[in-house]
């Protein structure tokens, strides 16, 4: 069982609606997300969703803080048991809570989610007697869920139950028995699972070659007859290093160290822990502090060990994302910026599409102020990526953040990089564009004059991009399609956009290694089976993939010069700018730090 679909409304740092597609096969995530960009939100939605009806969590307690009550919200997550299976769908808001599935009780149980602080947990515990006394965390948290084999209980609820029993007095001798039996059962099934999981774990810290060993002592829980109360209640971390026995490890090993340590005990409880369908696992910045040759086995712990867990990887760190990004050539990328108003701020999520097609699909639904955030984030990341590409210079700050965008716009127009008219029509639309209006002044601005500024910004990137990026012959074809448009001539525009399809998907398919049928000699392998994998590597989400299906007419079937004469132009104009979506989408997958 895997997650296909994640769907997000006004949940948390959320505000809309924001989906995640994972494909048919539910491929695995890796999320680079700056601080504040809502990386822990997304986080938050798979563990509370997943935990929403075992712990009873209402919707409304986690609802984005900029949004009024009748703006409602949700978290769906859809599924697939395998690619070709029905999905299911499954919501958690106030209205709905379909989170009783059994897949997702189950799920609960086993689910791991970990952040840096979830490691601080077990080396910087307070230290009882001189002792790292790891009892409570084990219990209530690490192993709560795993099965005593003995009681088929889960250990949180039995020892629960322990606990609340008072100590009867030693002449109740009945009870004291009762008691006493209910510990051995306890005892004996957690001292079986703490073998397991220190083997798990003993394995684990192979991978990161130090000279580490682990132990967890349980001497037994046991009733005091005298006081009438219980003790042993302890789990003793045993660390030895280089055969020196180390009962404070965090007071004498390095940090790396300690990280493998808790690492290999957290991910060793996911082994351990019952079985379920759907397996998830969370790692939201868990090797924080150290250098990369630390962080390297984690990558093949995870290939080895967690091949059947559906995987979350989550960091801020751009170079670790970069080096997962090569180490997981399958799994999907997203990245998360910091969008801000005046008096509001939402997630930037960066995924195929362009800022400017989530500003234009915000605008579509009359959402103001998410076309607005989006429409400044394209303005933005494209005058800085002009501005390094180009080597220009901009006054220095040792927070490259601080630097305001005004010094972008104003060392690129000293630069007389962009004609006269197009300035004009910047200086009208900058203040969408520039200043962040508040929720109330984007509420009633005119829909037409924020449509006219995304326009204006669109113009702006394909004069910026032809400065820096000389036309390939897939750009010339798509320039003539619209040349031989305007001049009517629809035949001769079809054969140009087909050009620019064919020539853009044979690259990709050469710069991703794909596999087509082949043919000798090459150009006998039809327009369709490079298409077709591309589709089946799920590059492209479903939307681009419904809008070339609804022009292939043009894109891929060569029609008659008398079905091409009575075609509608907005169709062809259409269908070419279809075409300049996917071009942009295959760019980025081939060269992300080229195409912002």
């Amino acid at each position: 069982m895997k997650i296909t679909k994640i769907e997000l409304k006004n949940f948390r740092a959320f505000y809309g609606e924001h989906t995640i597609d994972l494909g048919k096969k539910g491929r695995n995530l890796i999320i680079y997300g700056e601080n504040g960009s809502g990386k822990s939100s997304l986080l938050k939605a798979i563990e509370l969703f997943i935990d929403s009806h075992v712990r009873n969590i209402a919707f409304s307690q986690h609802r984005n803080f900029f949004v009024t009550d009748t703006d409602g919200g949700h978290v769906k997550i859809s599924m697939r048991s395998t690619h070709l299976a029905p999905e299911t769908t499954y919501e958690w808001s106030d209205i709905t809570r379909e989170t009783n599935a059994q897949v997702i009780i189950d799920a609960s149980k086993t689910k791991g989610s970990l952040d840096y602080k979830s490691l601080l947990e077990i080396y910087f515990l307070h230290p009882k007697d001189s002792e790292v006394d790891l009892f409570s965390l084990l219990i209530k948290t690490i192993l709560a869920n795993s099965i005593n084999s003995l009681t088929q209980k889960r250990f949180s609820e039995e020892w629960a139950e322990i606990e609340q029993k008072k100590v009867p007095h030693s002449r109740h001798t009945r009870k004291i028995q009762e008691l006493e039996d209910a510990l051995n059962n306890f005892n004996n099934g957690l001292a079986s699972i703490l073998n397991q999981l220190r083997d798990q774990a003993l394995d684990i810290l192979q991978y990161f070659g130090y000279p580490v060993t682990i132990d967890l002592q349980f001497q037994g829980v046991t009733v005091d007859r005298a006081n009438k109360c219980l003790i042993g209640n302890k789990v003793v971390l045993c660390v030895k290093f280089l055969n020196t026995d180390f009962l404070l490890p965090h007071q004498f090993l390095n940090e790396a160290k300690l990280s493998a340590i808790s690492l290999a005990i957290y991910l060793a409880a996911l082994q351990v822990n019952p079985p379920s369908a759907l397996k998830v696992l969370v790692l939201d910045d868990v090797l924080i502090g150290l250098d990369m040759s630390n962080r390297l086995p984690v990558i093949t712990i995870l290939k080895n060990l967690f091949n059947d867990f559906h995987i979350f990887l989550m960091t801020y760190d751009k170079e670790w994302y970069e080096i997962l990004k090569r180490h997981f050539p399958s799994w999907k990328t997203l990245e998360l910026y910091a969008g801000h108003g005046t008096d509001y701020e939402m997630p930037i999520l960066v995924e195929n599409k362009q800022y400017l097609d989530k500003a234009i699909e915000y605008l579509l639904t009359n959402d103001h102020k998410a076309a607005a955030i989006y429409l400044r984030t394209a303005f933005e990341v494209k005058l800085k990526w002009f501005c390094e590409k180009m080597n220009l210079p901009i006054k220095y700050k040792e927070d490259t953040k601080k630097i305001p965008l005004n010094e972008f716009w104003e060392t690129i127009l000293k630069g007389n990089f962009i004609d006269e008219n197009l300035k004009t029509d910047m200086g009208i639309s900058l203040s969408y564009i520039m200043n962040p209006l508040s929720h109330t002044q984007l509420a009633i601005a005119p829909t037409g004059e924020i449509q006219a500024a995304i326009d204006t910004v669109k113009r702006l990137e394909e004069a910026l991009d032809a400065i820096v990026k000389p036309p390939t012959q897939q750009q010339k074809d798509i320039d003539k399609a619209r040349c031989f448009l305007l001049a009517n001539e629809h035949n001769l525009s079809a054969q140009y956009l087909r050009s620019a399809f064919e020539l853009k998907i044979k690259w990709f398919c050469e710069k991703m290694s794909l596999r087509v049928k082949y043919k000798e000699p090459t150009n006998k392998i039809p327009l369709k089976d490079f298409w077709d994998a591309i589709i089946t590597e799920h590059y492209i989400d479903a939307s681009l993939q419904s809008e070339i299906q609804t022009y292939h007419s043009y894109i891929m079937n060569r029609l008659s010069y008398a079905q091409l004469a009575i075609a509608p132009t907005g169709e062809i104009q259409a269908a070419i700018d279809t075409v300049e979506r996917l071009e942009r989408v295959l760019d980025m997958i081939v060269n992300p730090g080229n195409a912002p």
